[in-house]
């Protein structure tokens, strides 16, 4: 008879590795429980798996809406001409919803988790932004938070609706943290945004184009700005621009097996860098 045997697996900031650790250890024979020493909320599918405290839910949902966000960043050509190209092709895209100015302040840890994790390409790694539409600095009605998941070459979200809040050019970081004590959130959440401050506000313009299929969704970023943001108090006066365009492609899984029709007809070479690291790096001198 097989001995059978509990697996202990203690979890602090290692959360980008939780869910490759979970899935070795299932695959093993003779284990009988495994039990996580760490904080969170999470709901997992396998009754194997005993959450002692309380962090880190994200990596045991597996019922994610997993995507593919493919990422295009062109220097040398103009909106018109990267236009042409994706409305002339074979998927037949067409223009959808309406040009719009998207605007994000990305937070991370004091030892930039997140740009590094990003930079180094970690298999399992996560982001928090508050996104908002419309001008940058205003009073804004509909902030959101999204926690941004990555596994592998796919990812996905969690969004939250946040408190109502202003922003001007004499950010004050403490800001957001009564915008999330306001805020309808989580605990495991406020645990999870108690580790970070706002590092960087970026902001650019936006136009959104779907296939004839709606399998697939194209965007194209112009006006790139990127302001650096310091922990405590911030007076933005200036920003740094990135040249050139940022064109996206988006698409879940199960669409990836046909997404070479249109990308085989693109001038462009894929890029790996998200905006959070372009900006960053732009903005404070990191290199990456």
């Amino acid at each position: 008879m097989m001995n059978m045997v509990s697996v202990i697996i203690p979890v602090f900031n290692a959360d980008h590795y939780l869910r490759e650790a979970l899935e070795s250890v299932l695959a093993q024979k003779g284990v009988n429980d495994i039990f996580l020493t760490a904080d969170s909320n999470g709901n997992p599918k396998d009754s194997k798996i005993k959450i002692i405290d309380e962090s880190l839910y994200c990596w045991l949902n597996m019922d994610l809406d997993w995507r593919y966000e493919r990422k295009f960043a062109i220097e040398h050509m103009s909106l018109s001409e990267a236009e042409n190209i994706i409305l002339s092709n074979s998927m037949f895209f067409s223009e959808v919803y309406y040009k719009r100015q998207v605007n994000n302040i990305y937070l991370d840890s004091i030892y930039m988790d997140a740009y590094y994790t990003n930079v180094e390409g970690l298999g399992h790694r996560k982001k928090y932004r508050v996104r908002w539409y419309g001008d940058l600095f205003s009073k804004i009605e509909r902030p959101i938070l999204e926690v941004k998941v990555k596994q592998g070459i796919v990812g996905s979200k969690y969004k939250y609706k946040l408190h109502e809040f202003e922003l001007d050019r004499l950010f004050q970081t403490k800001m957001l943290e009564q915008v999330f004590s306001k805020s309808n959130l989580p605990e495991n959440v406020k645990f999870e945004l108690s580790s970070v401050d706002p590092t960087l506000i970026n902001s650019y313009s936006r136009k959104y184009y779907m296939s004839a299929n709606e399998k697939y969704r194209v965007t194209i970023d112009t006006s790139l700005e990127y302001f650096a943001v310091q922990r405590g108090f911030n007076n933005i006066v200036s920003s740094s621009s990135q040249r050139g365009i940022v064109i996206e492609i988006k698409y879940s899984v199960e669409n990836d097996e046909h997404v070479d029709r249109i990308t085989q007809l693109f001038p462009f070479r894929l890029s790996r860098s998200s905006k959070y690291v372009q900006g960053i790096s732009m903005s404070t001198g990191l290199n990456y």
